[in-house]
């Protein structure tokens, strides 16, 4: 008896270690199978809107369908990326300009900066997937370094109807919208007020840009009610949504948002 159940003790705290040990793995095939049963259907056909020139029609973006329009939320070490990249059709991830070495740092935060830089994502990326980079720290000082090496990654990668530049500067946003690449604000809010916040500059990228406008889903509302035709892309990170396939389907449905993010669970996750 008592070796029995030093055997059971045994076993539980062995699949204990395992189911620990391998968490991501696991909760990521759970994930992806509710992915899969939603599958690529006419949830949102392709979009056609005339503030979209040309350059933006080609985009890939807009041939999007379905669950395809799920991206993982920060996609930031080459672990993460290779483990999901099989698994869908962009990814998001948080770039920091350095504008000294020409160089963009995947990272959150500054002081999370390695040696890992975009480059290093696109050397590996053989089926040329879709990026949204979530530019950290451009600036009116920094946007024409950042310029220069974009147009040097397109030339190498042809990268330009494949990603979204993401800021919250609309100032130096609106120069890279200029130039041909499609870009989104992260559109500014107050959140003592829930109201959308503009000035000058947001007002112009509005006005005379094709770009887009992301939020968390929390303030979609708001931003359709104040810019209704604005594409938006959106986020909602909440461990339950990547779960929920009825809130999934219904991010899916709407043809005002292009793309959504989800905390998707993988290694390598940062």
């Amino acid at each position: 008896m008592q070796k029995n159940r030093i055997v059971i003790i045994g076993c539980t705290v062995l699949l204990t270690l395992i189911t620990f040990l391998f968490r991501h793995q696991i909760v990521n095939k759970i994930q992806t199978g509710m992915l899969k049963n939603i599958g690529v259907s006419p949830f949102a056909p392709k979009i056609h809107h005339p503030a979209y020139n040309s350059t933006y029609y080609n985009h890939k973006i807009f041939s999007l369908n379905g669950v395809e329009k799920i991206f993982p939320h920060r996609v930031n070490s080459m672990e993460r990326f290779q483990y999901l990249y099989s698994q869908f059709k962009g990814f998001e991830c948080d770039i920091i300009i350095d504008p000294v070495h020409n160089v963009f740092y995947i990272a959150h935060d500054p002081e999370e900066a390695s040696s890992l830089t975009w480059d290093h994502l696109l050397e590996k990326d053989d089926q040329k997937k879709m990026f949204w980079l979530d530019v950290k720290n451009l600036t009116v000082e920094n946007a024409g370094s950042f310029y220069r090496h974009i147009h040097l990654l397109d030339n190498k990668y042809d990268i330009k109807n494949r990603i979204i530049i993401e800021s919250g500067n609309p100032v130096p946003l609106k120069q890279i919208a200029d130039s041909g690449y499609l870009t989104s604000l992260y559109f500014p809010v107050i959140d003592s007020s829930k109201k959308l916040y503009s000035d000058s500059a947001v007002s112009l990228y509005i006005a005379n840009t094709g770009g887009l406008i992301s939020q968390d889903v929390f303030w979609l509302n708001l931003m359709n009610k104040n810019y209704p035709h604005k594409k938006k892309m959106i986020w909602d990170i909440s461990f339950c949504t990547s779960l929920n396939s009825g809130l999934l389907r219904k991010y899916i449905a709407d043809t005002t948002v292009l793309l959504s993010l989800i905390n998707i669970k993988s290694p390598g996750y940062k």
